[in-house]
């Protein structure tokens, strides 16, 4: 799994409970998705994000967030957000 900013963060098979919050945008704003976990005494999460490919660089700056790099190294970006697109990527979360 992924290094955070204070050690490793265990998979999600590691979680012996989560918590999930979903945020669907509106027009061009972000949709989030994110999973919580307590392992002992540390919390963990699994986020993922999308976001419109229109004035992505724009959004970048504004936010102070690479989202224009992250859409440079690969991460599927579009002028809007389908639903489907969200569901489908939800199915794959292990």
């Amino acid at each position: 799994m992924g290094e955070s900013c204070h050690g490793q963060v265990a998979a999600l098979a590691e979680l012996p409970v989560l918590y999930a919050g979903l945020d669907l945008s509106a027009v061009n704003d972000l949709s989030a998705f994110v999973l919580v976990g307590k392992k002992g005494e540390n919390w963990h999460s699994h986020c993922r994000f999308w976001l419109p490919q229109d004035g992505l660089a724009d959004k970048a700056a504004a936010n102070h967030a690479p989202y224009d790099a992250w859409a440079r190294q690969g991460v599927r970006s579009e002028n809007l957000i389908r639903v489907d697109d969200v569901t489908e990527s939800l199915k794959l979360v292990e």
